[in-house]
C-alpha cells in the first residue's frame, strides 16, 4: 500500500488515446529497463522473472507484466498471482492467452488488464499457424469482436498483433482501449518494440 509514482496511471493512458503516439518495449533485464527508462520509453512490459529487480531499475515507468496461464488451474490462483505482481509493483497485467472468464475475474477486482488479439502465438493453431491474421474479413471482423469483448471486460489496452495495417487503423478508431502495434504498423495508439 505504499505510494508508485510513474510517469502514467491508467487513467492518463486513456486520456491520451488519439493525442499522443506511445511506446511500449518489452525487457528481459534489469539493464534493459533502466535503458528504457533512461531513454524516456513510455512503458515497459516483461514476464514474471526477474521483475522485482525490473521494477526497482526502471521504478517511474509504467509497467504491464505477463502471466502465463498455463501455470494456473484456476482464475482464483490466477488473481492470486496478480495480486503478488501488484505488490511487487506492477501496474497491469497482460493476459495473452488467458481463458475470457479468467480475464473477467481478475477485472473485477480492477486490476488493470492489457488484452491481446490477432496473432497469438499461443493460439495460433486456431488461426492457421505462425502467420499474420486479419487479412480476410472474416478474420477482421473476429480481432474486432475480440477487441470489443475485451474493452467490455474492462482492458485498458489491447495488443494487437500481426494485423494488415489499415484493418488496425478502423480498429482503433472503433475501441475506447487503446491498441498496441507488434508487427501491424503506425496506426495504433501505442507502438509495440523488443530490446533485444
Amino acid at each position: 500500500h505504499q505510494a508508485g509514482y510513474r510517469n502514467y496511471t491508467v487513467r492518463d493512458l486513456i486520456d491520451l488515446k488519439g493525442k499522443k503516439k506511445l511506446t511500449q518495449i518489452n525487457v528481459i533485464t534489469p539493464e534493459e529497463a533502466a535503458a528504457a527508462e533512461a531513454a524516456g520509453i513510455d512503458l515497459i512490459i516483461t514476464g514474471t522473472s526477474n521483475l522485482k529487480e525490473i521494477r526497482e531499475a526502471a521504478p517511474n515507468t509504467f509497467l504491464t507484466s505477463g502471466i502465463k496461464y498455463t501455470e494456473h488451474e484456476s482464475k482464483e490462483s490466477i488473481v492470486k498471482k496478480c495480486f503478488e505482481l501488484i505488490k511487487l509493483g506492477v501496474d497491469s497485467i497482460h493476459t495473452n492467452s488467458w481463458n475470457v472468464n479468467f480475464i473477467k475475474y481478475v477485472s473485477e477486482f480492477r486490476i488493470p488488464i492489457q488484452g491481446h488479439v490477432g496473432f497469438v502465438p499461443m493460439k495460433s493453431t486456431w488461426t492457421g499457424g505462425v502467420k499474420p491474421f486479419g487479412k480476410k474479413s472474416k478474420e477482421a471482423v473476429k480481432i474486432f469482436n475480440d477487441i470489443k469483448e475485451l474493452e467490455n471486460i474492462g482492458a485498458w489496452a489491447i495488443e494487437v498483433e500481426c494485423v494488415p495495417e489499415d484493418v488496425l487503423e478502423e480498429l482503433t478508431k472503433r475501441t475506447s482501449a487503446l491498441t498496441i502495434s507488434i508487427g501491424s504498423g503506425i496506426k495504433g495508439d501505442i507502438q509495440f518494440l523488443f530490446a533485444e
